[in-house]
């Protein structure tokens, strides 16, 4: 998948680890957890851990992933946001469309919001190709995207933080 291509992508930069604080918080409740997996990612050469911000449906609270950007700074990572949208409710079984108001309103909020933690994001755009309604299908549909992420992602980000960097990771 896209995120996995970025992960093994310039592997001169160093590896990277993704934090799933959404999916994974056992794995950072503790202080003696956290300071574990920040030992175990560094004896294998990570040096940039990605924290979600939001994957199917959940959104991660902002002080979580302040401490969670804290928290690995403070050892040494350099840390990103990643904003994976995958389904926006948990009832869903079918990808977000991105035609959609409701879908492009919560990449407006999630990408502001990570923007406000942050000073780099990554917008994973994996599965953005998998919705098969008649507008996403349609021909033109790279280019729809590209221009539903410039305006809904990308230009939100930049506007809650102009100094934000964003990557995204191809589809």
């Amino acid at each position: 998948d896209a995120m996995a291509d970025l992960l093994e992508a310039d592997a001169d930069a160093g590896r990277e680890a993704v934090c799933t604080v959404a999916l994974q918080k056992s794995a950072l409740k503790s202080a003696a957890d956290r300071t574990k997996l920040a030992s175990d990612w560094r004896r294998a050469g990570v040096k940039r851990v990605l924290v979600e911000s939001f994957n199917d449906g959940k959104s991660v609270h902002e002080a979580e992933l302040r401490t969670a950007r804290d928290f690995f700074r403070k050892e040494g990572f350099e840390v990103a946001g990643v904003v994976r949208l995958g389904r926006i409710n948990l009832w869903e079984r079918t990808a977000c469309c991105l035609c959609d108001p409701i879908v492009q309103a919560v990449m407006r909020g999630e990408a502001e919001r990570a923007a406000r933690v942050f000073d780099r994001i990554v917008i994973d755009e994996s599965t953005f190709g998998e919705c098969t309604c008649a507008a996403c299908t349609a021909p033109g549909r790279a280019e729809r995207t590209a221009a539903i992420v410039e305006e809904h992602m990308l230009r939100t980000a930049r506007q809650m933080n102009p100094t934000v960097r964003v990557e995204r990771t191809a589809k």
